[in-house]
């Protein structure tokens, strides 16, 4: 370093030494060698020994002038090397010495001080205070590069960028650092040429020729300059200095090879890329795109997925690309997913215009739309692009779609939306709002099924549909049990143009001819003979089981006018057709040939179901039927005997027990046989005292016993019976008045009160069980049920008689009714077993179903299953439910292998919503097993079911996108899950598939984030320039240091990605 101030020192000296005239001592001479050898080891840079003779000088010399010099450049030697306490002699000195010339360099080696200590902010401060026209040459570039770096690392870039524009063009040993500096600044702020003629100057510097090339290339890249990418770019892989940027690098390569549409090219570099160091969504994006050109569907789909988080034009183009390698994997629904995707960013117009029409159009290809999506698809594309070419394709699909649709509802809408509907449409638009009502109808909705009836009608666009509607509105009357309102209205639909060449034209003779059979008006069953007859004339092909049916039903009308010869014709072509209630036919037919005086034919029909149906609800009255014509008609006692003991031993607790009692009782009594007589009478009348029979038994046994004398006993007798005269009269009063109002006079509200003071003053009367029931019954017709249950399980508790199956079904029903399962369970249970009309057995054999299904009990429920499903005459909606409920509870005992059977049963049998939910639990099954490609077919059947509804196609959705996450394809599950969304469901399935959403999110927060585009501030090159002891070691300090900093520059592209 040179010293301008050191001659001015000297002349300072020879005028002291003037002063004194000359008067030197020694010790004045010898302290002027010290300061003059000080000054030129400083300036040799010997700041050691020069720190020596300053600190002696300081000691001798009594010049304060010169004193405060030695103490400057004593400090000065000390920060060159690095003394602890160098900066505070400075400090020091600049206190003590304000108005000394060497105060501008004093805050110059602070500063430098400082810098070395980075502490940039002091070294800012001492700058400052540094006057830059007292600097020389060497020094000024020194402060620039200095002073720049400080505020560099403070983030000021401006005054930073100022200090090295100062130096970077000159000749200077920090020129060069400063023109990278300059250059990475300039990159920083995107001015890539002023940047790159920086950088291009830097090529083969020893410092920074390694660093700058990947700049360079970074640069061409932004710009877009594809071609010298592919051209320098590979040089950089050859550089060791490189390894780390080698994926950003093939990276790089990959994607202008891309650009510049060499898709091979790029696929080589890109797949080194994302095996190295993964891929940002540009490059996942160019990737896939690769592969999509070179056919290879599946990694495309795999990459392109990595790109549609942003909802960005990028992933636009991905999501419709997605679709077209779904559709060459013939994975159609995906396809259709992707499609509707890449619609709802809406970023490109004719790209968003051609994803809507290519969603809807798979959504017709496939038939499958939880939303009816063809239809809702078709119809915004219409509304959205009104003048597209593709306009007359849309309308063809559209009138396809609304006539193929299972969503009617969706469909009506959709028409209803259209501001003219066409004459053609319009004939569609009443067949689906007939369609919507036969899906009320099927479901048990009888009202809406009426509207939409009603409301097609009135389109009266065709015949046909007319016809139709007219036919189920009289179903739905006879529903109802408004037999009036049916009869009319299929009397009607008969007569209407395009009726007749309905298959529900002959129907309508079947239903007219139930509906006057139940209505049973005069002349009702005339009239319901011929409906059915001319049903029989049909020449259209039924289920032999309707034909039987409508033999049977026209026999019965028959056997109701007493033409009882016409009856027994037809109940004998039912029997000959084996098929219906065989059984029945012939207990009836019996009953005709004996009407007729044909008792021997009326035994031989009765026998027959005695030798052929064993298990008949109608055997024990056959046996009553065959005992009693051969005692009553044929007068053959002996055969009469055989049958009632036959029906004693094995019906022991039938209804028919006292009948045969009495019989066997008049018989022996017949035959003067008292003591056998006495037997039978006294069984009667223990089982049944009571009764008004029990009166003439009585008078018997009275005439019995005294015939034999014995009063005392006679009196016990009718003791022990509850016939005490006294008693008697009062109860057969009270009993009498009870009787009068309910039986006679049929009024409930004056029968209530006297039942009850029957049964408060004779708990235990003759008429007891009868008033009980009774009053049950008119609880029962006055809506009083709690009172009514009273009354039947007081009859219920009681040992069997005429009132106990009527107890037991109507307590049993109002525990249903109340959902009192519990209690209702073991009713219908016993219902089953002495019930002997079929209905009851029946109603007991659905009910205890249905109870142990709502229980959870679904062991039992399966038992009664298999006794309904062995039922004959069960209606389709009887076995769909049993069906139903033996699946549903073979799934929850965890039988799924058999659940699935019965689920697929049902699937072909119900047409209703419990073929939806079958669809539903199949999907469930195949769920739990992990069978995730079997889950997305069943839904697709599921939501294309025609008698599914929009709930069970909601449920259907939420599982498919369930067994997607399962199987890992998040992309396809959060599409699904934002469908149901959009469709604007229930508020149940919307929460549900956001909890689902808010799961795909989590997991995507847990994936390892994508490479940065926008790294420049954590790339920034730090390099440290030190003076050391000796400034020789400046640049091979300035190297080591450059090569420990991280000089990656930004790696952000923006490139126009092809569509």
């Amino acid at each position: 370093m040179k010293h301008p101030l050191r001659k001015s020192a000297l002349v300072l000296l020879a005028f002291f030494t003037i002063a004194v005239k000359a008067q030197r001592t020694a010790i004045y001479v010898d302290a002027d060698a010290l300061y003059k050898t000080g000054l030129d080891l400083f300036d040799k840079n010997q700041y050691a020994s020069a720190q020596k003779n300053f600190i002696e000088y300081a000691t001798l010399s009594k010049s304060s002038l010169l004193k405060a010099d030695a103490t400057y450049y004593s400090a000065a030697c000390g920060i060159e090397l690095f003394n602890k306490d160098s900066e505070w002699l400075m400090r020091q000195f600049i206190e003590k010495n304000p108005s000394s010339t060497k105060i501008n360099n004093a805050y110059f080696y602070l500063g430098k001080s400082n810098y070395r200590k980075k502490k940039y902010q002091e070294t800012l401060e001492f700058f400052e205070k540094v006057d830059t026209y007292k600097l020389d040459k060497e020094q000024l570039s020194e402060f620039r590069f200095k002073r720049g770096y400080s505020y560099l690392q403070k983030g000021e870039d401006t005054k930073a960028k100022a200090d090295f524009f100062e130096i970077k063009d000159i000749d200077n040993k920090y020129a060069f650092p400063a023109n990278y500096y300059y250059s990475h600044l300039s990159y920083k702020e995107k001015n890539y040429e002023i940047a790159l003629l920086g950088f291009n100057r830097l090529v083969g510097n020893e410092n920074f020729g390694s660093v700058v090339p990947y700049y360079i290339t970074q640069i061409y890249f932004i710009q877009g300059k594809y071609e010298k990418v592919t051209k320098e770019a590979p040089k950089l892989l050859n550089d060791t200095a490189n390894i780390q940027k080698e994926g950003e690098i093939n990276r790089m390569i990959g994607e202008s090879y891309f650009n510049l549409k060499d898709y091979a090219k790029a696929l080589e570099f890109l797949k080194k890329t994302e095996l190295a160091s993964g891929l940002n969504p540009q490059g996942n994006y160019a990737l896939g795109y690769c592969y999509y050109k070179s056919n290879d569907c599946s990694k495309a789909v795999q990459n392109f997925s990595k790109t549609t988080e942003a909802k960005d034009s990028l992933a636009q183009n991905a999501w419709y690309h997605m679709a077209d390698c779904y559709i060459k994997m013939n994975e159609k629904f995906k396809a259709k997913n992707a499609f509707y995707s890449a619609y709802q960013i809406s970023f490109d117009k004719k790209l968003t215009e051609d994803a809507l029409f290519s969603f809807a159009k798979l959504s017709y290809e496939l038939d499958f739309s939880p939303y009816n999506e063809a239809v809702k698809g078709f119809t915004k594309y219409l509304k959205e692009y009104p003048q597209s070419p593709r306009k007359e394709e849309c309308y063809t699909i559209l009138i396809n779609v609304y006539s193929t649709t299972k969503n009617y509802s969706q469909a009506i809408t959709s028409i209803e939306s259209l501001e003219n509907i066409d004459p053609i449409l319009k004939v569609t638009y009443q067949k689906l709002i007939y369609y919507k009502g036969v899906e009320y109808f099927n479901n048990g909705d009888l009202d809406n099924a009426e509207k939409q009836f009603k409301k097609s009608q009135a389109q009266n666009s065709d015949l046909k549909w007319n016809s139709l509607c007219q036919y189920w509105l009289g179903e739905i009357s006879y529903l109802r049990k408004d037999y009036t309102t049916a009869i009319d209205l299929w009397k009607k639909f008969q007569v209407l143009q395009g009726s007749v060449q309905l298959s529900e034209y002959d129907l309508s003779n079947y239903a007219l001819g139930y509906a006057y059979f139940k209505r049973k008006d005069k002349e009702d069953y005339i009239n319901a003979n011929i409906s059915f007859r001319k049903f029989l004339l049909s020449k259209n092909i039924y289920e032999e089981s309707k034909i039987t049916d409508a033999n049977i039903r026209a026999a019965d009308c028959y056997f109701m006018n007493r033409d009882f010869g016409q009856a027994s014709d037809y109940y004998k072509i039912a029997i000959t057709k084996n098929k219906l209630d065989v059984d029945y036919c012939h207990y009836q037919k019996a009953l005709c040939d004996g009407l007729n005086k044909n008792y021997n034919e009326k035994i031989r029909e009765l026998k027959t179901i005695e030798i052929n149906y064993p298990g008949s609800n109608y055997l024990s009255a056959s046996l009553n039927e065959i005992a009693d014509t051969y005692y009553k008609n044929l007068k053959e006692e002996d055969n009469a005997i055989a049958y009632y003991e036959k029906i004693l031993k094995n019906y022991p607790s039938s209804s028919f027990a006292n009948n045969c009692y009495a019989q066997l009782g008049n018989i022996y009594y017949g035959r003067k046989q008292d003591d056998k007589a006495f037997e039978y009478y006294d069984r009667f009348v223990k089982n049944n005292s009571k009764s008004d029979e029990a009166k003439d038994v009585l008078e018997a046994i009275k005439k019995i016993l005294e015939a034999k004398g014995n009063v005392d006993e006679m009196e016990k007798y009718f003791q022990s019976v509850g016939n005490p005269l006294s008693e008697n009269q009062i109860e057969k009063a009270t009993y009498a008045a009870a009787y009068e109002a309910f039986y006679t006079q049929k009024n409930c509200d004056q029968a209530i009160p006297k039942w009850e003071m029957y049964i408060a003053k004779f708990p235990n009367g003759k008429y007891i069980t009868e008033a009980q029931f009774n009053l049950a019954e008119c609880a029962y017709s006055k809506g009083s049920f709690d009172k009514a249950v009273l009354g039947y399980k007081y009859i219920i508790a009681k040992p069997r008689s005429i009132y106990s199956e009527v107890s037991l079904t109507k307590t049993s029903y109002l525990y249903f009714k109340d959902k009192k399962y519990q209690e209702a369970l073991p009713l219908f249970q016993q219902l089953q077993t002495i019930a002997e009309t079929p209905s009851n057995k029946s109603a007991g054999k659905f009910g205890a179903m249905r109870c142990a299904f709502f229980l959870n009990q679904f062991d039992v429920a399966l038992t009664e299953c298999n006794k309904v499903l062995n039922t004959e005459k069960l209606t389709p909606q009887q076995t769909s439910e049993a069906k139903y409920i033996n699946a549903r509870s073979l799934y929850e005992t965890n039988r799924l292998d058999d659940a699935m059977l019965e689920f697929k049963a049902l699937t072909k049998t119900s047409k209703n919503l419990t073929g939806a939910e079958a669809y539903y639990y199949i999907a469930k099954i195949q769920f739990k097993k992990q069978e995730y490609k079997e889950v997305e077919k069943t839904i697709n059947k599921l939501v294309s079911y025609e008698y599914s509804n929009d709930d069970w196609n909601n449920r259907g959705m939420l599982l498919l996108a369930d067994s997607y996450m399962a199987k890992k394809d998040d992309a396809d599950a959060e599409v699904i899950l934002n469908t149901i969304i959009d469709s604007k469901p229930k508020q149940e399935f919307i929460d549900e598939a956001n909890k689902r959403l808010d799961e795909l999110k989590s997991k995507q927060n847990l994936r390892p984030a994508a490479p940065s585009n926008n790294s420049e501030t954590s790339n920034e090159m730090k390099i440290e320039f030190n003076q050391t002891k000796r400034d020789s070691t400046l640049l091979n300090n300035l190297l080591l240091e450059t090569e420990n900093q991280n000089l990656t520059p930004s790696t952000g592209t923006v490139t126009e990605q092809p569509k």
